[in-house]
């Protein structure tokens, strides 16, 4: 669409159907409105942000001397404790505050991975160290699986990285395609392995990684970013190097890659019980794949 009618008049031509335009909303709704808000809800418990003096209520305003409770009506609170934002009331104040059951349903989440307290919704220990990496929780949480199951081992430290940029796969050409179907003969059993076994490939190729990715169908542009991600988890975990258990372990990785996949994917898991045709989600219910 260009600049038409926006800078002066023009002519737009819109490249797609009048049935389709009428179903566009006639803008785009804020990123708060759209996204999920699990990251966000956990960075702002985590700031601990305080009320200002002017809003608190009066009852929060008087000093308790030695920590000692005040009973509010059939509650005991604790004034300094109360004296926080929390991620809800930060939310809401949003120009466009995101709906209160998307907040509802980010929180349970977060709540179920056990990065928040129950009682307060304030962060956990586990919610702090989450917060630490430069990850949504659920690929955190994948990334601390990875880190206590496998040491610094920078191929299961890139599972949950490639899970979050784009498909490493380059887009066109007859390399790419090759490069899929070898991933899947490699790795029969998971795509998810696939993916860390390109990973894998790309990491070993210390010089001329990107001939390697030209005559393999890999984007290089992606592998590199994560094997960058990489690198900052392995700071954020206090080594700068990989371990010793260096090099892509198929057999063992058959047993980690679907038990990592599962933490960072949860709850959008199925499974499928020996001798059934069918799968099914986390509650029973039949799914179709």
């Amino acid at each position: 669409m260009g600049r038409a009618g926006r800078t002066r008049p023009g002519i737009c031509f819109r490249l797609w159907t009048t049935r389709r335009h009428k179903a566009l909303e006639p803008r785009r709704k804020s990123e708060l409105l759209r996204a999920n808000l699990e990251g966000l809800c956990l960075q702002a418990a985590a700031l601990d942000l305080p009320y200002t003096a002017d809003e608190l209520p009066s009852w929060q305003c008087a000093l308790v001397e030695d920590e000692q409770q005040v009973e509010c009506g059939v509650d005991f609170i604790v004034p300094e404790q109360q004296q926080r934002l929390g991620a809800r009331v930060f939310l809401s104040r949003a120009v466009n505050p995101p709906e209160e059951k998307n907040i509802d349903r980010a929180m349970a989440s977060l709540l179920d991975m056990g990065a928040l307290h129950r009682n307060d919704e304030t962060p956990s220990a586990l919610g702090k160290a989450l917060a630490r990496l430069p990850l949504p929780p659920r690929l955190a949480l994948a990334a601390y699986y990875a880190r206590l199951l496998n040491g610094n081992n920078d191929d299961l430290l890139a599972l949950p990285c490639l899970l979050e940029t784009k498909d490493p796969y380059a887009k066109h050409g007859a390399a790419a395609n090759k490069a899929r179907a070898a991933a899947v003969v490699n790795c029969p059993y998971s795509d998810v392995a696939a993916l860390v076994g390109a990973y894998a490939g790309f990491r070993r190729v210390r010089s001329g990684s990107a001939g390697f990715c030209r005559s393999n169908g890999l984007n290089y542009a992606a592998l590199t970013l994560v094997q960058a991600a990489v690198t900052q988890l392995r700071n954020v975990f206090g080594s700068s190097k990989a371990s010793s258990s260096d090099h892509f372990n198929a057999e063992t990785s058959r047993f980690l890659i679907p038990a990592l996949s599962a933490v960072a994917l949860y709850p959008n898991i199925t499974y499928r019980k020996p001798g059934d045709n069918g799968y099914s989600g986390r509650t029973g219910v039949k799914c179709r794949i």
